[in-house]
């Protein structure tokens, strides 16, 4: 499962780079209207087009992974990325607020849909999210999500007391 979410990132990475066509298809994969167009690269992939879990959360990626057209994929995992989004990388109650609507998720299909709005802000504010390690996440939630909400908790938190420590 993991090694296919680092496969099927960095596969879309260079993709992006000479195929514009990919790149239009998977930016409409999470949305429910037009994201068929983007089921041919998924089910080329391996992704099972059956299980809505899994190709909801493919999608999801891959449609923020081909709106932000990373050369490389990013290093901030989630948690530490929502804490950096804030006036001058510092977190406040927008961020404290989105923060609490991933965790009131309670599944996939859910998370999905909070994170389909939420994604697009990283690339505004320019803060690099590891795409691979979100989608493995998002996978993981599936099984253990309140394993997964903690590590987001935490990674958020933590980036909070950093800031307030140098302050």
């Amino acid at each position: 499962m993991n090694d296919k979410a680092e496969g099927f990132i960095n596969y879309l990475i260079e993709q992006f780079k000479t195929d514009k066509g990919t790149r239009a298809f998977m930016r409409r994969a999470d949305n429910p209207s037009t994201e068929y167009q983007a089921w041919a690269i998924l089910a080329r992939f391996g992704i099972n087009l059956e299980d809505e879990i899994e190709r909801k959360s493919y999608a999801t990626v891959g449609a923020a992974l081909a709106r932000a057209n990373p050369s490389l994929d990013g290093g901030l995992k989630l948690g530490t990325a929502l804490g950096a989004c804030g006036k001058d990388g510092k977190a406040g109650d927008p961020e404290k607020a989105r923060l609490r609507r991933i965790l009131a998720c309670t599944d996939v299909l859910e998370l999905c849909g909070v994170l389909r709005h939420i994604l697009p802000l990283f690339v505004s504010r320019n803060v690099p999210i590891s795409y691979t390690r979100l989608l493995k996440d998002i996978l993981q939630f599936k099984y253990n999500p309140e394993k997964v909400k903690i590590k987001w908790a935490k990674m958020f938190f933590a980036v909070e007391q950093v800031e307030e420590a140098v302050s």
